[in-house]
Formats: structure tokens, sequence, C-alpha cells
């Protein structure tokens, strides 16, 4: 994750480390409420990064994401979606010093 400019301490892109690409919400890809999240290319001009807000949980090292100001949690398909009906799960995030990446 990096963090924005002129945003926030909660508000990020994320990057893929896999792929050295943002995930984005695929907004507009889906006609059903629930949207993917995606990996697109930061080269893509005309897709803009998504703001991702992250939120400290109730245990450790865990967090609340939000895309977009929507919620997201594990959806249809094994994949992460985000969602508009306000029920969110908890994600463990933590530093990897090896990888210079959270996972």
């Amino acid at each position: 994750m990096h963090q924005t400019q002129k945003a926030s301490s909660e508000n990020y892109y994320v990057i893929s480390v896999q792929h050295s690409q943002y995930l984005h919400d695929a907004s507009g890809c889906f006609p059903s409420l629930p949207r993917a999240i995606a990996v697109i290319s930061p080269d893509n001009s005309d897709i803009q990064a998504p703001k991702f807000s992250v939120t400290k949980g109730d245990g450790d090292n865990t967090y609340t994401i939000k895309v977009n100001r929507r919620d997201v949690r594990w959806g249809p398909g094994d994949l992460i979606y985000s969602f508009e009906d306000g029920h969110t799960e908890e994600w463990v995030i933590i530093f990897r010093e090896a990888e210079r990446a959270y996972t």
C-alpha cells in the first residue's frame, strides 16, 4: 500500500506486489450489486485507482477495509468484493519486512 497525496492517514492506493498493479473497484464490469476488486495497470490512465480506507479493528493487526466508501469482504466465487450493505469483515494486515509490503 502507499498513501495518497493530500489525503488523510487512512486513505491508500493498494498495489498488488505479485502483479505490480493497482487493485481496483471494478464498477460497471458486473451488473450485480457486489463489485469485484480487480487488478489494473498503473499505466492505464483511463481508470483512476480507487481510494481504500483502512480502519483499526478489534483484534491484533485486524482492520476493516472500504473501497470508495463500500465495505470489502469475500463474495461469490471466492473473490473479494465491495458492497454497500454495511456488512464488513476484519482483515489481518501485517507488514512483511522481507517483501517491504503489507500482507
